[in-house]
């Protein structure tokens, strides 16, 4: 992820994007100071779903100002193509089911899935495990 990343800010240097190459140095200093953080350290995915929910989170509270939900919308996109592919709900029933888990529940299952799905689409699933 941080050499893609990298990648990324070089190409948009020399194509002069500098709307992109703003948001992938934001990005990329992300991932870098999560390296100097003491106790636990989250992957670059990690780090990159994190910054990706938080710009949705500031995209839903400013809904009314239109202007800067644009900008953010932009930003969004951008962040969106460094987001890993989250399983959807048949792949989190499939993948339970050969886990071979006894107890299906948010406390036995998330664990498992933790960056793999999306806590929502989890969350669905083991209310409606049968």
């Amino acid at each position: 992820m941080l050499v893609r990343l990298q990648e990324e800010v070089k190409i948009a240097l020399r194509n002069k994007d500098n709307e992109r190459l703003s948001v992938l140095r934001m990005l990329l200093s992300e991932v870098k100071n999560e390296a100097y953080k003491e106790g636990k350290k989250r992957t670059p995915e990690e780090v990159v779903m994190s910054y990706h929910k938080k710009l949705t989170k500031i995209k839903e509270e400013f809904s009314n100002k239109e202007e800067f939900v644009a900008g953010v919308q932009k930003e969004l996109a951008i962040v969106s193509e460094f987001i890993p592919r989250m399983m959807d709900k048949d792949e989190v029933i499939s993948y339970i089911k050969e886990a071979n888990i006894q107890e299906v529940s948010m406390k036995t299952v998330m664990p498992l899935l933790k960056g793999k799905a999306d806590s929502r689409t989890i969350q669905e699933v083991v209310t409606n495990w049968v």
